[in-house]
């Protein structure tokens, strides 16, 4: 017995779907953090593109 499907969609393609666009989200977020300071200007030491980062 395992997660076969989330809401009567399997769950196979959920999650394979969440990792294909959440990865590359988080990692261009994470370059634009890197790459311009003015990102994380005003906050505190972290990143205004990633507000649930801590």
């Amino acid at each position: 017995m395992g997660l076969d499907l989330i809401n009567g969609i399997p769950a196979h393609v959920l999650l394979v779907h969440i990792v294909v666009v959440l990865v590359p989200l988080t990692a261009l977020a994470l370059i634009l953090c890197a790459a311009l300071p003015s990102a994380m200007a005003g906050s505190d030491s972290h990143c205004r593109f990633l507000p649930w980062c801590p």
